[in-house]
């Protein structure tokens, strides 16, 4: 058995999908590629992180690191993996690694084929800001995942906005029927 290291396993997780990114971006002609890097990786990163969780919670020992520094300013960005979090991020990737390898077939499909490329950048980015927002160990760290789920979130829900058709709002006559009462 490989031996795992649960202090460095937050910043490769991390590190994973930047990189993921980084190669979705360098690859983005080639939707194939694109979406086997950007599922596949997202799968591999969400297996970091739950070993991380699975051996924070075996050994019960909190796991602390800093992801960036800034020198001339002290302005830090540190994570904290408690028995808590290590919960959170266990269920996550135990829901997102299933998640990850499924979208590889789910976005071969029209209307999705064509926005595969964003779609894996988009699922990578929500997936690392809600890992931070279950270990950030300040305020400004989960502030800042926060914000960044929420748009990650928003784009990937605007994704698939022509693909269904606009729903018409009741007209008075079917809606005065449920309220009519029977006679």
């Amino acid at each position: 058995m490989i031996p795992f290291d649960p202090h460095v396993g937050v910043a490769v997780a991390v590190a994973i999908r930047a990189g993921i990114i980084l190669a979705i971006l360098v690859v983005r002609h080639r939707r194939e590629w694109a979406r086997r890097i950007a599922f596949g990786g997202s799968a591999l990163a969400s297996a970091v992180t739950g070993l991380t969780a699975a051996a924070v919670l075996q050994t019960g020992a909190s796991v602390r690191g800093v992801l960036f520094v800034h020198g001339a300013s002290g302005f830090s960005v540190g994570y904290s993996v408690d028995a808590l979090s290590a919960w959170f991020l266990l269920v996550l990737s135990v829901v997102a690694a299933p998640i990850a390898l499924f979208s590889i077939g789910y976005t071969r499909h029209a209307p999705l084929n064509q926005r595969s490329v964003f779609l894996g950048v988009a699922f990578n980015v929500l997936l690392c800001a809600v890992e931070f927002v279950f270990v950030a160990a300040d305020v400004i760290g989960f502030l800042f995942a926060w914000e960044l789920m929420t748009l990650a979130t928003a784009a990937l829900v605007t994704t698939e906005h022509e693909s269904r058709p606009p729903v018409e709002p009741p007209t008075c006559t079917s809606s005065c029927r449920t309220w009519a009462p029977a006679r």
